[in-house]
């Protein structure tokens, strides 16, 4: 679920009662209940809100309701006739409908990068550093909104949801900083070294679900910083804040 818990117990020979402790991060609660396999779960108190948190679940749901999600192919938002049951591991309930790209919209997204990439590499190495620092600063812009998507669909507490955005935003910025190695001076004064760093072309960065912000942008900067164009492929599991940041991508990006 989207709580971390902590077990508050006594040695089991004296222990009658334990309590766990869940700090959800929507606010707390203390879910008491019996050692016995006899005895139901006892109860659930719901605490005041969690302070600090700017966006609560009532908020986020409400604005995931109005929210539309489309894949990101030629800089157009793409609709599919097939689409997968997002669902909050909270709750076990339904959150939203994600298109699913087949072999069509697969095959499209790529020569949309391949026709896209030569241009980008022409680039200067300058150039694709300010424009990672575009899509960073939206990171940020936007990490309230982010980090309770993140949270609704993954599950993880929100306050390690919204470090995860702004993380991924640093993340971001440190790639974007870095520059190629320079050669070394040849050996013997005779000699001559040259260095020549061409991009790969397209890259596929596939993420899983437990880190997908975090570990998409790291795969997205480095690829990109380097001159190749990208198609990112999300865990079916945690498809939305990917989908959310690729929209968002497309102001700090060309198509």
């Amino acid at each position: 679920g989207w709580a971390a818990a902590r077990v508050v117990s006594v040695p089991p020979s004296r222990a009658r009662r334990c309590r766990l402790e869940l700090a959800s991060p929507y606010g707390p609660c203390i879910a008491r209940s019996e050692p016995s396999s006899t005895c139901p779960a006892g109860d659930v108190r719901g605490l005041p809100f969690e302070d600090g948190i700017d966006m609560t679940r009532e908020q986020a749901l409400s604005q995931l309701q109005g929210s539309s999600f489309g894949l990101l192919i030629d800089g157009r938002q793409v609709r599919t006739s097939h689409a997968l049951e997002v669902i909050d591991p909270a709750s076990a309930s339904l959150l939203a409908h994600c298109p699913v790209a087949g072999p069509a919209e697969l095959d499209a997204a790529v020569a949309a990068a391949r026709r896209a990439q030569p241009a980008w590499a022409a680039q200067t190495w300058e150039t694709r550093e300010r424009a990672l620092g575009r899509f960073a600063d939206l990171l940020e812009a936007n990490v309230d909104w982010l980090s309770a998507l993140l949270t609704l669909e993954q599950g993880k507490p929100l306050r390690s949801a919204r470090w995860e955005i702004t993380g991924s935003a640093d993340f971001i910025r440190t790639i974007a900083q870095l520059r190629p190695d320079e050669p070394q001076p040849p050996a013997r004064p005779a000699s001559r070294i040259t260095l020549r760093y061409r991009p790969l072309g397209v890259v596929a960065a596939i993420t899983p679900w437990n880190a997908p912000v975090m570990l998409g942008s790291a795969k997205v900067a480095n690829a990109l910083l380097a001159g190749n164009a990208l198609v990112w492929k999300p865990s079916e599991y945690t498809p939305l804040t990917t989908l959310e940041i690729g929209r968002l991508a497309a102001d700090a990006f060309p198509p």
